[in-house]
Parts: structure tokens; sequence; C-alpha cells
């Protein structure tokens, strides 16, 4: 795990309403990492995903934007 992603997940576990559900996205993060060894659009994808948890916005919107959007 990355040190970006570290903070992303640690800020999961710190909001009242992401808390239960960041050790999954964790997860999901961790299996696309193994996945990214092999695979270079699974890293570039990667890579999209961590700059998008990582941008200096409040975390609601991150979230929106990793899901598709608020609907």
């Amino acid at each position: 795990m990355t040190t970006e992603l570290d903070t992303f997940i640690s800020e999961l576990r710190s909001d009242a309403r992401m808390a239960a559900c960041a050790d999954e996205i964790a997860d999901a993060f961790a299996k696309l990492d193994i996945e990214a060894d092999g695979s270079t659009h699974a890293l570039v994808l990667l890579e999209a995903l961590l700059w998008i948890a990582n941008q200096p916005r409040p975390l609601v919107e991150r979230i929106e934007t990793l899901s598709g959007g608020s609907h």
C-alpha cells in the first residue's frame, strides 16, 4: 500500500459515513495493485484512482467522482 493510499483510507476510516466500508475499499485497491503488477491497463486505472482519491477536495466529492458522480 502506498502512502497516498494510506492517507485516503485513513480519511475514510475517520469519516462516520465512510468508516464501515473503508476496509472493503482498501481491499479493492490492494487487489488492483496486485493486478497492476502484470497489466499496464490495471496500472493506469490504479494511478487514476489514486490521483482522484488524493485531490484537495472534500472527501464526499472524491467518493462521488470515484463512484461515477452523484445521482
